[in-house]
């Protein structure tokens, strides 16, 4: 009994923290109704502040077990909390809006997110097939439910593409597990990494590791599964679109390094299979968004593209490189939800989700504009913000590879050149001059604190870049 008190104080705080206030908010929903709906905000947001200052402050402790060692607490799985966490927050600030629409129903959409994000925390501490797959089921389905929450057709279509998806992805990632079962009786991560030490590897193994990593693809919206990215994201509300485009990837990507760090490390031929996805996923963002004239759709095919970026860090099957998958994911935290709050800004005063209407807001809102486009510039990769030593970071991480690496560097940056095309050309339309500019007045305070905090982070990572990759550095050790 003290040994489990142990763990739970230790080891599991943050989510035993977060599952306590997802009953709390449960139960709440039975006696609060339509009048008293901002409890569940507030209460949201103080069940995803106080996991993280127990992380930030230390209370939480890493290098422990828990489960019979299927749970692990590390330095790794705790950054990528913090961020997880970090992602849930600016999404409940920036649900403002559609929560005062949907007053009856606030407390079972926070839970539904707060349950997605105890899932998310929890699939990147797993450290056995087991809990790995229970975890990533519960965060698909409540993903799909944020996303079939609302009473629209598209929302409905578009909970049914990723629900078909996630079925089919379901399906590679068992048969994956089921056949390195098979041929090794174990399930622990940590047991499989002793087994396999210092062997060569079978074609059964190649063939399971390459089915775990197709199945893990769809989680991350990487190539194979990547066409439902776009069209989902178009029929959900900006807020879970932007929780989509960072949470559950995020979580996959975190799991995966897990899975590579202890399973996957000594099959150098999976690095180029990881390599191939990765480009292949940037182009086919890249090429993508080109043709756009949807806001969402064009910010889904550029979550695709860096979900590619983050994948090719990984690829690389070193410490470097997890430590540069690490500052991408943080740097990527703040441009992603900054461009989704500024989306969410100009189409609750517009009601416009097309790309032509964008045009001369310059001259409209000059401020609201001006953290866009940093925003933009971010994600293009072009300085001085932290996109573009993010994307330096990944490359010399690559580099750092065998001879293909010349060569994956190459088909990347021509890639990274063509997709900073379609962010330009977004910034040209806004600011190019009109007779008719459109008056932005909005009264979303959430959302403005998210648009300019994410618009300042991403030039402050840029000058603290140093710092942050050696924090990612140790962070990276132990995986």
């Amino acid at each position: 009994m003290e040994l489990l008190l142990f763990e739970l104080k230790n080891v599991f705080l943050p989510e035993t923290i977060l599952l306590f206030f997802i009953v709390i908010n449960l139960l709440l929903s039975l006696f609060f109704g339509k009048k008293l709906y901002k409890i569940s905000g507030r209460l949201s947001l103080l069940s995803v502040i106080i996991p993280l200052i127990s992380i930030s402050v230390g209370i939480a402790h890493s290098g422990y077990t828990f489960f019979s060692e299927t749970y692990i607490q590390t330095n790794f799985s705790m950054v990528l909390k913090v961020l997880i966490l970090l992602g849930a927050f600016f999404t409940i600030l920036l649900s403002q809006n559609i929560i005062k629409k949907l007053r009856y129903r606030a407390y079972e959409y926070h839970s539904i997110l707060l349950i997605s994000t105890f899932a998310a925390m929890c699939l990147v501490s797993s450290n056995d097939f087991i809990p790995m797959f229970i975890a990533l089921e519960t965060l698909s389905l409540t993903c799909c439910l944020l996303i079939a929450f609302w009473n629209k057709y598209k929302p409905k279509e578009a909970a049914i593409k990723f629900l078909i998806n996630s079925g089919v992805a379901t399906g590679f990632l068992l048969f994956g597990i089921s056949i390195l079962y098979g041929i090794s009786g174990e399930l622990n991560f940590s047991l499989l990494n002793l087994h396999y030490y210092g062997q060569d590897f079978s074609i059964l193994f190649i063939l399971a590791s390459v089915f775990i990593t197709v199945g893990l693809m769809f989680k991350t919206g990487c190539t194979p599964f990547q066409r439902w990215v776009p069209d989902v994201y178009q029929g959900s509300p900006y807020p879970i679109a932007a929780y989509l485009a960072y949470v559950p990837k995020i979580a996959g990507f975190g799991i995966l390094a897990r899975l590579i760090g202890n399973v996957m490390i000594e099959a150098p031929v999976l690095q180029l299979f990881l390599s191939l996805i990765a480009i292949l996923t940037v182009a086919y963002g890249m090429f993508g968004a080109i043709r756009q004239t949807d806001i969402k759709r064009l910010l889904g095919y550029s979550s695709v593209a860096h979900c590619g970026f983050m994948l090719l860090g990984l690829s690389v099957f070193s410490v470097y490189g997890v430590a540069c998958f690490i500052y991408y994911a943080i740097v990527y935290l703040f441009m992603n939800f900054g461009v989704w709050a500024a989306g969410i800004t100009f189409v609750a005063c517009t009601g416009s989700d097309n790309i032509k209407d964008y045009k001369g807001l310059f001259y409209a809102r000059p401020y609201y504009t001006t953290a866009f486009v940093i925003c933009l510039m971010a994600l293009a990769g072009l300085p001085p913000t932290a996109g573009f030593l993010a994307k330096l970071f990944l490359f010399c991480s690559v580099m750092r590879m065998d001879a293909s690496g010349l060569l994956i560097v190459l088909l990347a940056l021509i890639l990274t050149v063509v997709g900073v095309y379609f962010y330009v050309n977004l910034m040209r339309i806004m600011f190019e001059k009109t007779k008719d500019n459109c008056l932005l007045i909005s009264e979303q305070m959430n959302t403005k604190i998210v648009l300019y905090f994410c618009t300042l982070m991403t030039i402050i990572t840029c000058f603290f870049a140093n710092q942050i990759i050696w924090l990612s550095m140790y962070a990276a050790i132990g995986i």
